[in-house]
């Protein structure tokens, strides 16, 4: 994840600090990166991780309490988890 990251000029992900937006990034693919985000994040808030990747996004919802479960999830994966930013706020 952090060799993709890198290789197309994204900020290492482990940097990141998901818990801000409402998005993060989950898992990339070729020509795509999956995000979860919660319900009712802004489109302002996609339309810029879309940028920033550079790459289609797969959106998944999630309610509040589960978004944030993933978030906490994520996070106890520690530096291998592909956590992008954009988390919640």
């Amino acid at each position: 994840m952090k060799q993709h990251a890198q290789r197309h000029g994204h900020r290492d992900p482990a940097s990141a600090s998901p818990g801000r937006h409402g998005a993060t990034l989950t898992a990339w693919h070729e020509g795509s990166a999956d995000i979860a985000c919660r319900q009712g994040v802004r489109p302002e808030v996609l339309a810029e991780l879309r940028r920033h990747l550079g790459v289609d996004l797969k959106l998944t919802a999630y309610e509040p309490a589960a978004f944030e479960k993933l978030l906490r999830d994520l996070y106890e994966q520690g530096d291998d988890a592909p956590r992008d930013g954009l988390g919640s706020r």
